[in-house]
């Protein structure tokens, strides 16, 4: 959708108010994808004011300026980076919901733009959200399975990367908490009834898909 003449400033001036019109004292924490062009675009002023909320913890503010700009500016250079933020703005803010929403919102960047150099930290933050969600080794495993397969796509789609090191590392502590919770509880029950023998931990170097070196 092409946008002209004086139409294109009422959103950036509209959020530009809504965020004076939000709390402060907040502790800012940089936001780790910035968009390093230098530009007065006025989606890039869109996506600088969101990143700005963002690192003060204005989440809501911050997913309204950025919808602003992807519905706005539909062929904008910067719709990728402002997708990726909008899922970086719900994993920040955390929760049950948020963390939800995250992952969600990383699988379509995911999808759309799988040759991004961002794709890969995306895939990590999806691994990273079920590996802290994981339960005691006694507990219930659900969330360690999740994290096993989501840290497990990290090295099959992206071995290259620099985050494929840390799911190495991960994969091994997930593999080490499954190993665990079969030698206490036994092997696990599908949600159809069928048991579900783990992979015991003496396999790990053979089950975990090894770091490509180079490239």
């Amino acid at each position: 959708m092409k946008v002209t003449g004086k139409h294109l400033m009422w959103p950036v001036a509209a959020v530009v108010m809504m965020g004076l019109l939000t709390g402060c004292g907040f502790r800012a924490r940089r936001y780790e994808n910035p968009i390093a062009k230098d530009t007065q675009q006025p989606d890039k002023v869109l996506f600088d004011k969101a990143i700005n909320d963002i690192e003060h913890g204005r989440f809501d503010v911050a997913r309204i300026t950025l919808q602003t700009l992807i519905s706005t500016y539909e062929t904008s250079e910067f719709l990728a980076k402002a997708k990726l933020a909008v899922a970086d703005s719900w994993y920040r803010e955390g929760g049950a919901g948020g963390l939800a929403n995250a992952e969600a919102e990383y699988k379509e960047f995911i999808l759309f733009y799988p040759t991004l150099e961002e794709a890969p930290e995306a895939q990590e933050k999806v691994c990273g959200i079920h590996f802290r969600l994981m339960e005691k080794p006694d507990r219930d495993v659900d969330q360690a399975l999740r994290a096993d397969e989501e840290c497990r796509q990290v090295l099959i789609q992206f071995p290259n990367s620099k985050f494929a090191p840390m799911a190495q590392q991960r994969l091994r502590e997930i593999q080490e908490v499954l190993a665990e919770h079969e030698y206490r509880v036994g092997p696990s029950i599908t949600p159809r009834g069928r048991f579900r023998r783990l992979r015991p931990a003496g396999r790990l170097d053979t089950a975990i898909p090894a770091v490509q070196q180079g490239g």
